[in-house]
């Protein structure tokens, strides 16, 4: 028996209208799709850790470091408030932290220096919650002592420092001083430094420094000259609920004024 004739029907093309409007009803389906998916932050408040030591360590998978301890103990005061806190174990870059705060992909993070800038991205707890000291680290031959921003400019040294770090910030402003602030990690920065090429200082906080460069292995030293003391602050999301935000906050100003906030951070500091 001989078979019937098959006929290929030709797809018809769309025109650039039906294109457009395909195009907008795809965004539309996502959108309803983004919106039946359940919110991580209407269930639990995420503090972001960064890769920053001391501040933030992870030991035996344990959450640690000045600002871990303290995250630590917001977490236990806020569970006892029926509050869930999610803590997001992974160390991440200063840049990257702060478009997650800003943009409410987490709620929180410990650590922040204020500037006017910042202060439009975000909310700033009422207190802050521990200070730090600007210094800086050179190579362990280094003869130089700089006692001044002045001194730095004076020398045309380049100054290296971290990007996206209010210390950077700070520095870039300093007349005269020259600086370099496109180091992505503290790693990479102490590498640099103690090849003794190109970057001759490199700009940081006290906390940071005094604790990274004696386990570095590297031949560097931190210089003793304080540049700047500044108050670190936890910023807050603005997507953040408002509720959880209040209460975060007056958790923090009640660990301040009693005491507890400095007997976390404090043998971080010494």
């Amino acid at each position: 028996m001989p078979f019937g004739r098959i006929t290929f029907t030709k797809h018809p093309t769309l025109s650039h209208g039906s294109k457009r409007l395909l195009s907008i009803r795809l965004l539309v389906i996502t959108w309803l799709t983004m919106l039946s998916l359940p919110v991580l932050s209407d269930t639990a408040l995420k503090f972001v850790m960064q890769d920053s030591a001391p501040k933030y360590l992870i030991k035996d998978g344990r959450v640690r470091g000045l600002c871990g301890d303290v995250y630590m103990a917001l977490k236990s005061r806020l569970n006892a408030k029926g509050i869930n806190v999610v803590i997001t174990k992974e160390l991440l870059p200063i840049k990257r932290i702060l478009m997650m705060v800003e943009s409410g992909i987490s709620d929180a993070y410990c650590g922040a220096g204020r500037n006017p800038k910042r202060e439009e991205r975000f909310i700033y707890s009422t207190l802050p919650v521990y200070s730090v000291s600007n210094v800086v680290a050179a190579h362990e031959k280094e003869l130089f002592i700089p006692q001044s921003f002045n001194d730095l400019s004076e020398s045309k040294a380049l100054v290296g420092a971290l990007l996206g770090t209010s210390s950077a910030t700070f520095l870039k402003q300093q007349r005269g001083v020259v600086v370099d602030d496109q180091f992505h990690t503290l790693d990479n920065a102490l590498e640099v430094l103690a090849k003794n090429q190109f970057v001759r200082f490199f700009y940081y906080h006290d906390l940071g420094l005094n604790y990274l460069v004696p386990n570095s292995g590297l031949p560097l030293k931190v210089l003793p000259t304080k540049f700047r003391s500044t108050p670190q602050w936890v910023i807050y999301s603005k997507q953040t609920r408002k509720d959880w935000r209040t209460i975060l906050d007056e958790e923090i100003s009640l660990m301040v004024n009693s005491g507890e906030m400095s007997a976390i951070t404090q043998p971080y500091l010494q």
